[in-house]
Protein backbone atom coordinates (compact mmCIF):
# COMPACT_ATOMS: atom_id res chain seq x y z
CA UNK A 1 0.00 0.00 0.00
CA UNK A 2 1.14 3.54 -0.60
CA UNK A 3 0.14 6.78 1.12
CA UNK A 4 0.75 10.36 0.13
CA UNK A 5 3.16 11.99 2.53
CA UNK A 6 3.14 15.57 3.81
CA UNK A 7 6.10 16.73 1.76
CA UNK A 8 5.09 15.02 -1.45
CA UNK A 9 6.88 11.80 -0.56
CA UNK A 10 5.17 8.45 -0.88
CA UNK A 11 5.13 6.07 2.04
CA UNK A 12 5.14 2.39 1.09
CA UNK A 13 4.04 -0.21 3.61
CA UNK A 14 5.08 -3.79 3.02
CA UNK A 15 2.69 -6.53 4.07
CA UNK A 16 4.89 -7.38 7.07
CA UNK A 17 4.89 -3.74 8.16
CA UNK A 18 1.12 -3.52 8.49
CA UNK A 19 0.09 -1.90 11.76
CA UNK A 20 -1.57 -3.82 14.53
CA UNK A 21 -5.35 -3.40 14.57
CA UNK A 22 -6.63 -0.96 17.16
CA UNK A 23 -3.64 1.41 16.95
CA UNK A 24 -3.44 4.65 15.02
CA UNK A 25 -6.99 5.52 15.95
CA UNK A 26 -8.53 8.62 17.41
CA UNK A 27 -9.57 7.93 21.03
CA UNK A 28 -11.69 11.10 21.02
CA UNK A 29 -12.42 14.24 18.97
CA UNK A 30 -9.05 15.92 19.66
CA UNK A 31 -6.51 13.12 20.11
CA UNK A 32 -4.72 10.56 17.96
CA UNK A 33 -2.16 7.93 18.79
CA UNK A 34 0.10 5.27 17.38
CA UNK A 35 2.43 2.78 19.07
CA UNK A 36 4.77 5.57 20.22
CA UNK A 37 2.82 8.81 20.73
CA UNK A 38 -0.45 10.08 22.11
CA UNK A 39 -1.13 13.54 20.59
CA UNK A 40 -3.74 16.07 21.69
CA UNK A 41 -4.51 19.14 19.55
CA UNK A 42 -5.83 22.00 21.67
CA UNK A 43 -8.22 24.87 20.93
CA UNK A 44 -5.30 27.33 20.53
CA UNK A 45 -3.53 25.13 17.90
CA UNK A 46 -0.91 23.98 20.42
CA UNK A 47 -0.11 20.31 20.82
CA UNK A 48 0.38 18.10 23.89
CA UNK A 49 2.42 14.96 23.23
CA UNK A 50 2.83 11.95 25.51
CA UNK A 51 5.63 9.53 24.71
CA UNK A 52 3.93 6.19 25.40
CA UNK A 53 7.26 4.42 26.02
CA UNK A 54 8.79 6.81 28.53
CA UNK A 55 5.63 8.48 29.85
CA UNK A 56 7.21 11.89 29.27
CA UNK A 57 4.71 14.66 28.45
CA UNK A 58 5.57 17.63 26.23
CA UNK A 59 3.24 20.62 26.62
CA UNK A 60 2.54 23.67 24.46
CA UNK A 61 4.22 22.48 21.27
CA UNK A 62 3.45 24.28 18.01
CA UNK A 63 2.63 27.73 19.42
CA UNK A 64 2.48 30.57 16.89
CA UNK A 65 4.21 33.93 17.35
CA UNK A 66 3.90 37.06 15.19
CA UNK A 67 5.98 40.27 15.35
CA UNK A 68 6.44 43.33 13.16
CA UNK A 69 9.25 43.37 10.61
CA UNK A 70 10.47 46.79 9.46
CA UNK A 71 13.41 45.30 7.56
CA UNK A 72 13.70 44.48 3.91
CA UNK A 73 13.20 41.14 2.18
CA UNK A 74 16.64 39.94 3.32
CA UNK A 75 17.00 41.35 6.84
CA UNK A 76 14.63 41.08 9.79
CA UNK A 77 14.29 44.29 11.81
CA UNK A 78 11.87 44.08 14.72
CA UNK A 79 10.33 47.05 16.49
CA UNK A 80 11.85 48.01 19.85
CA UNK A 81 9.90 46.83 22.90
CA UNK A 82 7.19 45.16 20.82
CA UNK A 83 5.23 42.50 22.62
CA UNK A 84 4.77 39.53 20.27
CA UNK A 85 1.30 38.33 19.35
CA UNK A 86 0.90 34.63 20.16
CA UNK A 87 -1.74 32.00 19.60
CA UNK A 88 -1.96 31.41 23.38
CA UNK A 89 -5.62 31.58 24.35
CA UNK A 90 -6.83 31.61 20.75
CA UNK A 91 -9.88 29.51 19.90
CA UNK A 92 -10.32 27.38 16.81
CA UNK A 93 -12.09 24.23 15.70
CA UNK A 94 -10.45 20.83 16.21
CA UNK A 95 -11.57 17.72 14.36
CA UNK A 96 -10.32 14.27 13.45
CA UNK A 97 -9.82 13.97 9.67
CA UNK A 98 -8.37 10.45 9.61
CA UNK A 99 -8.66 7.66 12.17
CA UNK A 100 -7.60 4.56 10.32
CA UNK A 101 -5.26 1.78 11.32
CA UNK A 102 -2.42 3.25 9.22
CA UNK A 103 -2.85 7.06 9.36
CA UNK A 104 -4.40 9.24 12.05
CA UNK A 105 -4.72 12.97 11.52
CA UNK A 106 -6.13 15.95 13.41
CA UNK A 107 -6.99 19.35 11.98
CA UNK A 108 -7.25 22.74 13.67
CA UNK A 109 -8.84 25.60 11.76
CA UNK A 110 -9.25 29.18 12.83
CA UNK A 111 -8.55 32.78 11.93
CA UNK A 112 -5.82 35.05 13.24
CA UNK A 113 -6.50 38.78 13.29
CA UNK A 114 -3.15 40.41 12.63
CA UNK A 115 -2.21 44.05 12.05
CA UNK A 116 -2.53 44.85 8.34
CA UNK A 117 1.04 46.18 8.18
CA UNK A 118 3.25 48.97 9.47
CA UNK A 119 2.36 52.64 9.67
CA UNK A 120 3.73 55.00 6.99
CA UNK A 121 6.79 55.81 9.08
CA UNK A 122 7.34 52.09 9.72
CA UNK A 123 7.78 52.67 13.45
CA UNK A 124 4.61 50.93 14.67
CA UNK A 125 2.03 48.40 13.56
CA UNK A 126 -1.23 49.49 11.99
CA UNK A 127 -4.34 49.51 14.16
CA UNK A 128 -6.29 48.06 11.23
CA UNK A 129 -6.31 44.27 11.28
CA UNK A 130 -6.83 41.62 8.62
CA UNK A 131 -8.18 38.09 8.96
CA UNK A 132 -5.63 35.37 8.18
CA UNK A 133 -7.24 31.91 7.94
CA UNK A 134 -5.04 29.13 9.36
CA UNK A 135 -5.19 25.35 9.13
CA UNK A 136 -2.94 23.08 11.19
CA UNK A 137 -2.73 19.35 10.53
CA UNK A 138 -1.02 16.87 12.85
CA UNK A 139 -0.45 13.36 11.56
CA UNK A 140 0.75 10.03 12.92
CA UNK A 141 1.55 7.01 10.78
CA UNK A 142 1.58 3.53 12.26
CA UNK A 143 5.09 2.20 12.72
CA UNK A 144 6.69 5.63 12.16
CA UNK A 145 8.31 7.34 15.15
CA UNK A 146 7.66 10.95 14.21
CA UNK A 147 4.86 13.45 14.40
CA UNK A 148 4.19 15.35 11.19
CA UNK A 149 2.91 18.93 11.18
CA UNK A 150 1.54 20.96 8.29
CA UNK A 151 0.57 24.58 8.94
CA UNK A 152 -1.09 26.56 6.13
CA UNK A 153 -1.69 30.29 6.52
CA UNK A 154 -3.43 32.57 4.08
CA UNK A 155 -1.23 35.59 4.73
CA UNK A 156 -3.14 38.83 4.23
CA UNK A 157 -0.83 40.92 6.44
CA UNK A 158 2.35 42.76 5.47
CA UNK A 159 5.55 43.67 7.28
CA UNK A 160 5.58 40.87 9.82
CA UNK A 161 7.28 37.61 10.77
CA UNK A 162 5.18 34.62 11.84
CA UNK A 163 6.98 31.71 13.48
CA UNK A 164 6.11 28.35 14.98
CA UNK A 165 7.37 27.68 18.54
CA UNK A 166 8.33 24.29 19.97
CA UNK A 167 9.43 24.11 23.60
CA UNK A 168 12.52 22.00 24.17
CA UNK A 169 12.31 19.19 26.74
CA UNK A 170 13.10 20.60 30.17
CA UNK A 171 12.78 24.25 29.05
CA UNK A 172 10.94 26.77 31.21
CA UNK A 173 7.52 27.93 29.98
CA UNK A 174 8.96 31.33 29.00
CA UNK A 175 11.80 29.77 26.96
CA UNK A 176 10.32 28.58 23.67
CA UNK A 177 12.62 26.97 21.15
CA UNK A 178 11.92 27.96 17.59
CA UNK A 179 12.10 25.37 14.85
CA UNK A 180 12.35 26.51 11.28
CA UNK A 181 10.82 24.33 8.63
CA UNK A 182 9.64 24.52 5.08
CA UNK A 183 7.03 27.17 4.39
CA UNK A 184 5.18 28.14 1.25
CA UNK A 185 3.37 31.39 0.53
CA UNK A 186 -0.14 30.46 -0.48
CA UNK A 187 -1.26 33.94 -1.44
CA UNK A 188 0.23 37.37 -0.98
CA UNK A 189 -1.84 40.32 0.20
Amino acid sequence: RTLDGFAGETLTLERDAAPRPGRGLAPDARTIENERYHVELRDDASVRVTDLRSGQVHEALHGLEDVADAGDEYTFCGLPDERPWTSDGLRGRVRVVAAGPVVSELEWSGTFRLPAGLTRRRTARSTRTVACPVTVRVRLVAGVERIEFRTAIENRARDHRLRVRFRAPGARADEPVRVEGHFAVLRRA
